[in-house]
């Protein structure tokens, strides 16, 4: 009786007739390379008519890495969740420069460690198309698709240079920067869950598809995105 009353329990939980609100935390990589600038030089037309040689080279970025969470509800009575996912990803990089068009005197160029991050708001629609074994359903296969804003770092470069300065001794408005490059974007995602009936920890795989609108500044208009975490249903 005790394991009719164990395997009713199990049948009333994983049924689609309750809803299910759970929050995921993740890690993963963004799958993206920027490739490197070799040290080159490039003339700076200033607002006084004079004309200045600045000297710039950027090493390769490759596959940020990436931290998020989301939080999801499961839409009672059907396949459906609704999902609100937060994250950022982030790397390390170098620059070299000088302002002149001839190498230093030592002939070592200035150099400078700045990071490329990516701040992003993802709302998603996930459909749940597959659950294995056919009964206890521990393992759920789902895809989907969705919308973002994207707050990306531009990578430092001719074109930010230009476009953003009128002299080599003026500053980078930060603040201008940024909201130029709060992009819109689409994502499609798929992903696999393992969560065994009545226990509340569950682990996460998915992968993403990110496009962009309107980049600039050598930021990659397109990725694909991987990251496991683990869950907390509720």
């Amino acid at each position: 009786m005790k394991k009719i009353i164990v395997l009713l329990c199990i049948l009333l939980f994983s049924s689609s007739a309750f809803a299910m609100v759970g929050i995921n935390f993740y890690g993963g990589l963004d799958m993206c390379k920027i490739d490197k600038q070799e040290y080159f030089h490039f003339k700076l037309n200033e607002a006084s008519n004079d004309s200045v040689f600045l000297g710039l080279g950027q090493e390769a970025i490759e596959n940020p890495f990436l931290l998020g969470t989301n939080v999801y509800i499961d839409i009672p009575l059907s396949k459906f969740s609704v999902v609100g996912t937060g994250e950022v990803s982030f790397k390390n990089y170098k620059i070299k420069y000088d302002n002149d068009f001839f190498y230093p005197p030592n002939g070592q160029h200035l150099s400078k460690d700045l990071i490329y991050a990516r701040v992003s708001a993802l709302a998603s629609l996930r459909y749940t198309f597959l659950k294995l074994p056919p009964v206890v359903k521990t393992v759920s296969i789902y895809a989907g698709a969705g919308v973002g804003v994207h707050f990306i770092a531009p990578i430092f470069c001719e074109d930010l240079i230009k476009d953003n300065l009128d002299s080599c001794n003026d500053k980078l408005d930060e603040k201008e920067i940024v909201k130029k490059q709060s992009k819109f974007g689409y994502h499609l995602l798929a992903g696999a869950k393992i969560k065994p009936p009545l226990f509340p920890v569950g682990f996460v795989l998915e992968g993403r598809y990110i496009f962009l609108t309107d980049t600039k500044y050598k930021v990659p208009d397109n990725f694909i995105s991987i990251v496991a975490g683990i869950q907390f249903g509720f």
